[in-house]
């Protein structure tokens, strides 16, 4: 029993044992009164008010013990109803998801075939042209990076069909200094004159373990996205430092604890409303025209990220420029086995 129960069941026993001791001393009032009347029956009937009372009080709290034994069953069934209803609903919610992602993985699948299929084109005419041109010739340089450009994106076009799941080959160890070198240098020949990439890179050794055609993918659209905030022109700083994550550190970033490359890809742009920010690793959102991005280039950068047991995460006020900052696990190696 409950404590509100014992209460109710102690404040009636109370009443009862009261109303048996009033009784009594009723029924002796009314006898020293009668006693000596004659062709009274009120003694008689005095008598049988006590035991009139008693039963009708066992039988008025057997029927409230009946009701509240009831009334507890009917709740634990609720209960159990309720939990049933949300285990259905989550249930349907993971089904609901399940088909989403098959759905973006067919869609995925056959956008992938199409865009696989407009890059052969610019593939064999960029190689005809780079044949046809002569060394001297200044096209030949353009003629060469578009040709690089289209066989990277032929690359990785052809590793998605070849693995549905993601990725886009085995992994290697990478000094970050070095190929983040490698991919400010393609970038500053594209991002126009008046953006200037300013690297700010720590000495701190070591190297990670990843695919180099997703480090190349990610920090190509961070900065692709950048340059492309700052339509004014301005500054895009490239940061990198090494950390270390205790326990509580980590569970906050949502990664193990351990030693990390920090990466941080800052700019100077119109920066994000909080409404963007919330949504801007989304697959297919985007702030930009329909026909400048598909909106697709940072979600596949944070599903790389991720893949390599890292974190990608964006700081932005509108009006002050973005900050996106990836965190890759860092191993202790021998740099000259990176690069």
């Amino acid at each position: 029993m409950n404590p509100r129960r014992d209460m109710v069941i102690g404040a009636v026993a109370c009443i009862v044992i009261f109303f048996f001791f009033v009784s009594i001393d009723l029924y002796e009032t009314v006898s020293d009164f009668t006693r000596d009347q004659e062709g009274w029956l009120l003694v008689e009937l005095l008598a049988a008010v006590p035991t009139l009372a008693l039963v009708t009080s066992w039988f008025a709290v057997r029927r409230w013990l009946e009701v509240a034994h009831l009334n507890d069953r009917l709740a634990h069934t609720v209960g159990q109803l309720k939990e049933a209803i949300q285990e259905r609903q989550a249930m349907e919610e993971q089904i609901g998801e399940a088909y989403k992602m098959a759905a973006m993985g067919q869609l995925a699948g056959g956008l992938t075939r199409e865009l696989n299929n407009v890059m052969q084109p610019i593939v064999t005419l960029a190689q005809l042209g780079v044949d046809q041109t002569d060394e001297s010739d200044p096209q030949r340089e353009n003629l060469g990076r578009i040709l690089l450009a289209a066989d990277r994106g032929c690359k990785i076009l052809e590793s998605s069909l070849a693995d549905p799941a993601g990725g886009f080959g085995e992994p290697e160890e990478i000094v970050p200094s070095r190929g983040l070198s490698s991919v400010i240098a393609q970038a500053t020949k594209s991002v126009g004159n008046d953006v200037t990439i300013v690297p700010q890179f720590s000495d701190a050794p070591g190297v990670i373990s990843v695919n180099r055609e997703e480090f190349n993918s990610v920090f190509t659209s961070l900065l692709t996205n950048a340059a492309q905030a700052m339509q004014r022109g301005g500054e895009i700083t490239v940061g990198l430092s090494a950390q270390t994550l205790d326990e509580a550190q980590a569970r906050v970033q949502g990664v193990s604890a351990g030693s990390y490359f920090s990466v941080t890809v800052a700019d100077q742009g119109i920066g994000m409303t909080d409404d963007v920010l919330a949504q801007v690793f989304d697959p297919f959102f985007t702030t930009k025209s329909a026909d400048g991005c598909a909106g697709l280039g940072l979600t596949i950068a944070y599903d790389q990220v991720h893949g390599w047991s890292g974190r990608i995460t964006a700081e932005s006020s509108y009006g002050e420029g973005s900050a996106f900052q990836v965190l890759i696990p860092r191993r202790h190696a021998d740099e000259a086995r990176g690069g």
